[in-house]
């Protein structure tokens, strides 16, 4: 089984890296969104409120928090007539950004069990929506930026959930994170095509940082997701 999963992520990470290059900053942007849902995916609502400790945070938080920046920072100011989900969000899912407002206690994120998961599943597909509509006007070259700058700290959210979500598991006396593995080892066999695409939204920017970062630690990141 163990030889499987190495396989699946030696294919995701030896494939060609022609299309992330190639691909719009549309494009990238909505790759690197599926992927934290597709990271997610295995998980119960159950394993994304829990909060190991203060230096981490619940997957909830995480698909959330990503969320907000992109609402706060760029669909407020670049998208004319642009609703506001929910205005609570803001204070729940703003991480340190002290110029917009107060915010939940960094070690106090695991108590937000309100809003649901599911709320958040349906804040994410809110703001998607909103930014493809963003993308059907002209984006100006800081809204441009931003929308690089969210990519990235997508991205680094992205290893931050699987470090995070990590640890909730291995601690878990009934070892979830073999059926995790399993489930994630299942999936990538069927559909190998898919963990490809993945993973070239998970490289982003050839010039991008983060990206590199993001690249350089993919398998270690994906194979601690499952509890190696």
């Amino acid at each position: 089984m163990m030889d499987l999963h190495n396989a699946v992520l030696d294919a995701i990470l030896a494939a060609p890296t022609a299309q992330a290059e190639s691909a719009s900053l549309r494009d990238r942007l909505f790759q690197t969104r599926a992927l934290s849902s597709e990271l997610a995916r295995p998980l119960s609502d159950e394993d994304q409120v829990v909060q190991a400790n203060d230096d981490a945070s619940p997957t909830k938080w995480h698909l959330a928090h990503t969320t907000w920046f992109f609402e706060a920072f760029l669909l407020k100011r670049f998208l004319a007539g642009y609703r506001v989900f929910d205005e609570r969000f803001e204070y729940c899912f703003n991480s340190y950004y002290e110029s917009v407002g107060s915010r939940q206690p960094r070690g106090k994120r695991g108590l937000l069990t309100r809003p649901s998961a599911e709320e958040v599943r349906a804040y994410r597909a809110h703001i998607d929506v909103a930014l493809g509509r963003l993308f059907d006007q002209a984006l100006s070259p800081e809204a441009a930026e931003l929308v690089e700058l969210g990519i990235n700290h997508e991205q680094q959210h992205q290893e931050l959930l699987l470090t995070d979500i990590k640890h909730v598991l291995s601690v878990n006396p009934i070892a979830p994170c073999n059926w995790i593995a399993s489930r994630v080892i299942r999936s990538a066999a069927s559909d190998a095509r898919a963990f490809v695409r993945l993973a070239s939204a998970a490289r982003g920017a050839p010039s991008s940082p983060l990206s590199r970062a993001w690249t350089a630690s993919a398998k270690t990141a994906v194979a601690s997701s499952c509890c190696r």
